[in-house]
């Protein structure tokens, strides 16, 4: 079970985050004004917006976005914009498995 859990767990979490940001599936761990952040949104950058979610979805962290978005010529302010409105750092639940 802790095997499963050290390679899973955080692919896992990272999948209810995001089913709680589009509104899918409310999740109490998580803040409830985050509820369907995406559907309400203010960024108004639909197609950018979804691909940097996708980039988070597929596991992508914030450093790995903002290089994608450099070498894809994506505007860079939007970018950090949608990063700093997913806030995804600030949204880990914690978890252990040792022990």
């Amino acid at each position: 079970m802790r095997g499963w859990a050290r390679r899973h767990w955080a692919s896992f979490l990272r999948a209810c985050w995001l089913e709680h940001l589009r509104g899918e599936r409310y999740w109490v761990e998580l803040d409830r004004g985050d509820f369907g952040l995406l559907r309400r949104g203010p960024h108004g950058l639909p197609p950018l917006l979804v691909q940097v979610v996708g980039l988070l979805q597929a596991g992508r962290e914030n450093l790995d976005v903002i290089l994608w978005a450099r070498e894809a010529g994506a505007p860079m302010d939007d970018v950090v914009r949608i990063l700093e409105i997913l806030d995804i750092n600030s949204r880990r639940l914690p978890h252990r498995f040792d022990g």
